[in-house]
């Protein structure tokens, strides 16, 4: 029988679910955000006039940048949801992770902690790249604070003409607060509440030569205890520990033509990661099942042979010999008996330690909001990041045949990082790791010790020339550029990005662990690429429309990467790792990214469109050691194509007292050679590693909107997402059908066993996400501020949390669902705020997030077939969390 973790229901579901469709059934895509997001994205563009925009009926426009230009967000033929910093700070967005509550058809995994994670929209997981200050990458991972922010904006679909590798799927971009020029401002906000939360933010703002040269410092620290309880004692799990400082220096020179924008952003972490608790395990593994000792070890036979009619545990005990065998050779047991007894003994409390953790889990009040300790090494995850960027634009003005504009765009960034987790459910016993993302840092060890530390910086350096116009009278809109990234790889000869050790180490002769990535040794993945894109006005051929216009882009990317790799080898049983053979993988692609829309602008405030897409996501180079066994490995991975189909409407109107927002979008997206992320257990290690797998759907729709009547205003966001694979032929991920089996597809060979793995359902991809904010602002009078009340239910529907959740259920049956998925499930968060409290420079907010103490998982690592493993593991999101905020504000 296969042992697993019930999830409750919320018995509010369906009340919360009736809020939001009510909401949302009143409109769509761009919520009324922003009275103060025309000022702030001017700012940020270094423009100093905002778009036209038609008549809104009240409502606010809401500018945008999604085609690297100034433009009122309903005339722009792209589903967008875009808030400026007052909206941040209203619907209390503070870091990628909230978005996901906010924004139809976005998702974001934790992963392991706030160092990692990916987006998925539209059901693709890859393919969604951030952008921050219009440079790719930059203080945006899922814990990466939001402070200061002019404004953020979350495009959905293939973003890869003009902005590059690795959209296949869209774009978040987050444009920081530039200087203010003229006025000298500031604010300072302090934040207190639950698990002893106590933030510290601000910004100064000084014009040091006035309407020329501004500067712009801004700070936050973030400090919070972890909500996932160590179960004994013990540093918490979850937390937030982590500082940030900005600084924007503008300068403007002269007429105002040439402007210059420079933003350096520091960001430090040094906190615990995610908590995973124990969903399920796998009680008929060979490693559960050995002799608990010695004597028990010799009553049945004393040699793996004996044990023969259980292959498993003859494996097992054979590969616990061969330990033992070379422990006394190398004198780290006295005696081939002693070594036996001790490690039998240990892999013996095992399996009743996994069953009194899943019980323990079940009876637990707070449930899986708590887990066993590290019986090792405390768990931590660092990292440190500086970002440089150089933004300089010269105006030409207008040239006679057209307008002309040139702008580049430099960026540099440098980071390194290190954590240390346990993804097994009972603090390391079954698998520890030392993990250092992108070769971020090192681990190493020495008989049977391991160290951990930042290592060598990872790089990253682009830049990007780009030429804009208007031709013919507003007859064409046109931009143009060229693209150059390059992320050279350190000689991080310290050690290992990836260090396992699996089973406490015990079937190791030293207790050791094992490398499962080898030494960078030098290398680099470079990007060129040349693009243009142009908007045609054709009104003049419409005149009973009030616009008609074509768009068409087209991007070329070459990229090629080149990696250097020095063996990881062990100095001796359990020595140092150091490096050993080189080798070398090398791989070129080259791709295309096309977009065509046409868009009419029905009346001043109605615009229709339909647009075609397609996308490319550059191939790449593994840095997984490959070993025989490993299923579906490559050294590289090709490229990742997608075209999509969209087609919209979006509508402002009037009916009596009460303003409307009405978008709606539907879109198909086919993708072909999806990049698709395997982690994979041979012999004594792990691989994670990237392969291409056939192709697949997505399709759905995606709908928002607001209404204002008088005092009250509601914004409301749904999507429904479809998404399947089409095509997926492929070996058994979890390497269990040896080729000859009768489940083996007749193309299988001699040597591949095949399976159609197309029922595979997408991970992270549920089809339903809504939400909803309604907002009381009751009059105070004059002088006395503002006073608001919002309440925001969200909904989420069933979610798949494992990628191979197809293939498990097909070997342990249903009743292993609930360890690979979360049940669709709502969260409600409250805000009452008072801006400008009696008229003063003060504002105060309490707020409440997920009122109902829902328990639900953000991510989730099922590694039950794994022969040293044998788990499920989930981990989880905040559970019910107060705090208060007091601001004060001067010239701001």
């Amino acid at each position: 029988m296969f042992t697993r973790l019930a999830i409750a229901n919320v018995s509010s579901r369906a009340l919360a679910f009736s809020l939001i469709a009510s909401a949302a059934s009143l409109g769509m895509v761009q919520p009324a955000y922003a009275q103060d997001a025309s000022a702030n994205l001017a700012s940020a563009t270094g423009d100093t006039e905002s778009p036209q925009a038609a008549p809104s009926d009240g409502l606010d426009d809401i500018v945008i940048t999604a085609r690297r230009k100034e433009e009122n967000a309903q005339k722009v033929p792209i589903v967008v949801t875009a808030f400026g910093t007052k909206q941040l700070e209203e619907k209390a967005i503070t870091a990628p992770t909230e978005l996901q509550f906010r924004v139809p058809s976005l998702t974001l995994t934790g992963a392991y902690g706030n160092l990692s994670g990916t987006y998925a929209i539209r059901g693709l997981n890859n393919g969604v790249t951030s952008y921050f200050a219009e440079v790719a990458g930059g203080p945006t991972n899922p814990g990466a604070p939001f402070f200061d922010l002019a404004n953020v904006q979350v495009l959905n679909g293939p973003q890869g003409t003009l902005f590059g590798r690795a959209n296949t799927a869209g774009a978040v971009i987050i444009t920081p607060n530039r200087a203010n020029m003229e006025t000298a401002s500031g604010q300072l906000r302090v934040i207190a509440g639950s698990y002893s939360r106590n933030d510290v933010s601000g910004f100064f703002n000084l014009p040091i030569v006035k309407g020329s040269l501004a500067l712009r410092i801004a700070f936050n620290r973030e400090r919070r205890d972890g909500y996932t309880r160590i179960v004994g004692g013990g540093e918490p799990l979850a937390e937030n520990n982590n500082d940030s400082i900005r600084v924007a220096l503008d300068w403007k020179p002269g007429n105002g033509r040439f402007t210059n924008q420079f933003t350096y952003n520091y960001y430090n972490v040094d906190e615990t990661p995610l908590g995973f608790s124990l969903a399920a395990y796998n009680p008929n593994l060979g490693i559960f099942n050995l002799p608990t000792s010695l004597a028990a070890y010799q009553a049945g036979g004393g040699t793996p042979a004996s044990y023969s009619a259980t292959p498993t545990v003859a494996t097992a005990l054979t590969t616990l010999t061969a330990a033992c065998t070379g422990a006394v050779a190398n004198g780290i047991s006295p005696s081939f008996n002693t070594c036996m007894d001790t490690r039998l003994q240990f892999l013996g409390t095992l399996k009743p330690t996994l069953a009194a953790e899943l019980a323990r889990s079940q009876a637990s009040r707070t449930g899986p909001l708590s887990t066993l300790g590290s019986i090792h090494y405390p768990f931590v995850e660092m990292f440190q990041q500086h970002v440089f960027i150089n933004k300089s634009q010269y105006d030409f003005g207008d040239l006679g045949f057209t307008t002309l504009t040139l702008k580049n765009i430099f960026g540099f960034q440098m980071r390194r990082g290190a954590s240390n987790y346990a993804i097994d459910g009972i603090g390391a016993r079954l698998e520890e790791t030392f993990y250092t993302p992108s070769a971020y840092g090192a681990a190493n060890q020495s008989f049977g010790t391991g160290t951990l530390k930042r290592g060598a910086w990872m790089q990253t350096f682009t830049d990007e020339v780009q030429i804009s116009g208007v031709a013919g009278n507003d007859l064409l809109s046109w931009t143009a550029g060229y693209y150059f990234q390059k992320d050279p790889y350190p000689h991080n000869l310290d050690g290992s990005p990836n260090l396992y050790r699996l089973d406490s180490g015990v079937l190791s002769p030293s207790y050791g662990w094992t490398a499962a990535v080898a030494f960078y040794n030098g290398g680099a993945t470079q990007q060129q690429a040349g693009y243009g894109q142009g908007t045609l006005n054709l009104s003049g051929l419409t005149p009973f429309i009030s616009g008609l216009h074509f768009t068409g882009g087209f991007r070329r990317s070459w990229d090629k990467s080149t990696v250097n790799f020095l063996a990881a080898s062990p100095t001796g049983v359990g020595g140092m790792f150091v490096p050993g053979a080189p080798s070398t993988t090398s791989l070129k692609s080259a791709g295309n990214n096309t977009e065509l829309s046409i868009d009419a602008q029905i009346t001043p405030t109605l615009l229709i469109y339909v647009a075609r897409r397609t996308g490319y996501r550059p191939g790449g180079v593994n840095n997984a050691i490959p070993v025989a066994g490993l299923v579906g490995y490559a050294p590289t991975y090709g490229p990742e194509h997608v075209k999509d189909y969209e087609a919209g409407i979006k509508y402002d109107f009037t009916v009596g007292d009460v303003r409307g927002r009405l978008n709606v979008g539907i879109f198909q997206s086919d993708y072909s050679d999806i990049q698709r992320s395997f982690r994979a257990t041979v012999g004594p290690a792990i691989y994670i590693y990237t392969g291409n797998v056939a192709a697949a759907r997505t399709k759905g729709f995606e709908f928002a909107g607001t209404l204002i009547a008088g005092d009250f205003q509601i914004d409301g966001t749904y999507s429904y997402t479809d998404a399947k694979f089409t095509n997926w032929i492929g070996t058994d991920p979890l390497n269990l059908l040896a080729p000859g089996n009768a489940a083996c597809l007749p193309i299988s060979t001699a040597s591949s066993c095949l399976l159609d793995l197309s029922p595979t359902p997408f991970n992270n991809a549920p089809k339903h996400i809504a939400s909803a904010t309604i907002r009381y602002s009751p009059p105070l009078g004059p002088d006395k501020g503002k006073l608001a009340f919002s309440v925001t239910p969200s909904y989420r529907s069933f979610t798949y949390l494992s990628d191979n959740a197809y293939r498990y259920q097909q070997v342990f049956g249903p009743g292993i669902l609930p360890a690979l998925s979360q049940p669709g499930f709502v969260r409600f968060d409250a805000r009452i705020e008072w801006q400008g409290v009696l008229g003063s420079n003060f504002d105060l907010a309490v707020f409440g997030t997920n009122l109902t103490n829902k328990i639900y998982a953000i991510a989730a690592v099922s590694q039950l077939q794994s022969t040293s493993i044998g788990t499920a593991v989930k981990g989880y999101g905040p559970p019910r969390m107060f705090g208060a905020s007091l601001t004060y504000r001067f010239n701001n």
